[in-house]
Order: structure tokens, then sequence, then C-alpha cells
């Protein structure tokens, strides 16, 4: 898809993906894992919980493995680390 509007497409799956982070951050669970930065991916906070924080609980585990399968490596390349929590 070499359109011009592939990058209108991107930017608004990821701002999908942005908005989804916040209102992960309505669960405290979420909140606590750092989910709710509003311009910072689901995939950056995976990332960062997986990586960095070693975070292998269920929810954490489940994306990682699922998106992974798919796309190796998509967490390592996710990670923001000028925004939200490192």
């Amino acid at each position: 898809m070499n359109t011009p509007l592939k990058p209108f497409i991107w930017r608004l799956l990821v701002s999908v993906d942005q908005i989804f982070n916040v209102i992960l951050s309505v669960f405290p669970h979420f909140k606590n894992k750092g989910f709710g930065y509003p311009d910072e991916t689901i995939s950056s906070v995976v990332g960062k919980r997986y990586y960095i924080h070693e975070d292998r609980s269920l929810f954490i585990r489940v994306v990682y493995r699922l998106v992974d399968k798919f796309d190796p490596g998509h967490f390592k390349r996710s990670i923001e680390a000028d925004e939200g929590i490192l």
C-alpha cells in the first residue's frame, strides 16, 4: 500500500492505540503498570514492562506473545524512552 493515504492511516492507527492506552488507565491495575500516558502506545508500555521491569503478568505475557508471533521484535522497537515511565 503505497498511497498518499498511507501516512494518514498509520497516524490514525497510532492515535487509536494511544487512546486505548489512556482508557486502560481507568483500571487501577493497569495504571499502576504505567498505562495512561496520552502520547504513549500500548506496545511501548508492554515493551517496558516485559524487557525493563521483567513483568510476566498474564496481560503482559498474552499481549506480548500474540503480537510477537506476527511481528518478532515489535516491542523492543516500540519502547518510547521519552514517554511514560521507564
